[in-house]
């Protein structure tokens, strides 16, 4: 049965998927340099940054908190406790701001979070506001079906936000400058390299340590405040036979070639699928470049965890030397390729030292597959609600381990089942044989429903029931998307805290 506004045809895929595979200088960062302001109308902006910073009891001394790296899930953590009155202190290993990657999804749940962070009209500089995703068959170019984000106003009508993209890079300078703009201090040249949990103190590479009441691990894959956890110091990367290559491309090169000048005219990423490969685009807004990633199944002598391993471009084209036109045309016209290997955690028992002052999140605690896309937003949950609960011990005169042990209890199930989820999204994209004819035939009845779907009004639709949400349906079912997309971090953390 094919059910309109949400996506069962696509959860009878991800089910077959599933089935298939069983068999040290403070710098202030100028976010003007990097974020410029597109053509794209700007959304109502929600109330000034600092204007919208928690009232806070401010009569005793609050809690000290370092965080291991600058990434969104330490910046997101940095902004979350810095807004309730702590004092955070980011180290960064790299001498400057430099996240590596693509183009990423900041899902509803994510833009929820960040639009009461008071941070809207920051990201509104940057991001784009795609209204869907087209699946094409990279062979061909055929259109096989549609993945509905912001067209019509879907995602929120379902789930109560709109759904973003935007380059890593500006992702981070909008969190690194919201920080500071709250009282953060960013030290660069500050790589972490051991945590003496027993006296809560960082050692750096270079020789210094730092002390603080909280040392929060946002350090990704290769974590050493993780290696420094007694529990899960021996936990391992997990590979995964996929190796993806990023680039980008000039828009002018595209606008110029009538074979690819389509790939600008409306706010569509796209995804070519082939057997066991695929390419993914997205236009970003119009001063950014066309981001490309491509991804083919095998196994590769990339380093785990090392992101940015230069490739050769060569042999990249090569992969796809049976696309369609359009998509050799496009790999034809990449600038400069680096490469990776996906790899992710298997669940951990903890996240947390014994103690409760080390504490873990995003990648550092629960690293997971691109494949349903949930990394990124994950990570914004995390500082979110790490931010809840480390203000509601400071100002209740509770001890850390308390805040700590209510963050582990509030996302542990949450987060793994994200992984899990990553998993069923796994052969969605580089499907072949039956499972692949199978896969288009529902993409197209999808595609048929939808249209009939948004031949209706916008007030008939807002009218509809939402599906219940349910952690436990499969990915992306629509049960499954309004548990993931539908929740608010912030208010079930106060809700649950108040209850404590």
């Amino acid at each position: 049965m094919v059910e309109v506004n949400g996506l069962n045809i696509a959860a009878t895929v991800s089910c077959l998927v599933v089935r298939e595979l069983d068999n040290h200088d403070d710098t202030i960062i100028k976010l003007s340099t990097f974020c410029q302001p597109s053509n794209r109308e700007k959304q109502p902006a929600t109330s000034d940054l600092t204007a919208n910073m928690e009232n806070i009891d401010r009569s005793h001394h609050p809690f000290t908190v370092i965080v291991a790296g600058a990434g969104i899930g330490g910046l997101s953590s940095a902004i979350a406790l810095a807004r309730r009155g702590l004092k955070v202190t980011v180290l960064e290993g790299k001498a400057e701001l430099n996240e590596f990657g693509a183009s990423i999804s900041i899902d509803p749940h994510a833009v929820r979070i960040l639009k009461s962070f008071g941070l809207e009209t920051l990201f509104c500089r940057c991001i784009a506001q795609d209204e869907f995703n087209e699946i094409r068959d990279g062979a061909s170019n055929k259109l096989l079906g549609r993945l509905m984000a912001n067209h019509a106003n879907t995602s929120d009508i379902l789930f109560g936000e709109q759904k973003w993209s935007i380059h890593r890079a500006d992702y981070q300078q909008v969190l690194a400058e919201a920080a500071q703009q709250l009282g953060t201090k960013i030290l660069f040249n500050a790589e972490v390299v051991k945590v003496d949990i027993d006296v809560r103190t960082v050692h750096l590479s270079d020789g210094r340590a730092l002390s603080a009441d909280l040392i929060v691990g946002a350090d990704g894959l290769r974590s050493a405040v993780r290696a420094s956890i007694r529990e899960i110091a021996g936990i391992d990367l997990v590979p995964w036979n996929e190796q993806a290559y990023r680039c980008s491309v000039d828009k002018n090169k595209i606008k110029d070639n009538p074979n690819l000048a389509w790939l600008l005219d409306n706010n569509t990423a796209q995804v070519w699928s082939m057997p066991g490969k695929y390419v993914l685009g997205w236009p970003l807004p119009p001063n950014k470049s066309y981001d490309v990633v491509a991804c083919v199944l095998r196994d590769c002598d990339v380093p785990l965890g090392h992101w940015g391993v230069k490739a050769d471009t060569n042999s990249f084209r090569g992969d796809f030397e049976d696309a369609c036109l359009e998509v050799r045309e496009l790999l034809a016209s990449i600038g400069p390729c680096v490469q990776w290997r996906l790899a992710e955690l298997p669940p951990l028992s903890t996240c947390r030292s014994v103690d409760g002052s080390v504490v873990l999140l995003g990648d550092a605690w629960h690293a997971m597959l691109p494949h349903s896309g949930s990394g990124g937003s994950s990570a914004i949950e995390d500082g979110a609600v790490l931010g809840e609960c480390v203000a509601w011990a400071s100002e209740s005169n509770r001890p850390l381990s308390d805040a700590t042990k209510a963050y582990e209890h509030l996302r542990k199930t949450r987060v793994e089942r994200m992984q899990r989820a990553s998993h069923e999204g796994v052969g969605f994209l580089s499907a072949s044989g039956d499972f692949r004819t199978l896969r288009d035939g529902l993409l197209a009845q999808q595609m048929e429903a939808d249209n009939v779907e948004f031949a209706k009004s916008e007030e008939v639709r807002r009218a509809q029931p939402l599906p219940a949400a349910d952690m436990n349906a499969p990915f992306p079912s629509p049960p499954y998307l309004q548990w993931l997309y539908g929740y608010d971090g912030i208010g079930e953390a106060r809700k649950y805290l108040a209850g404590l």
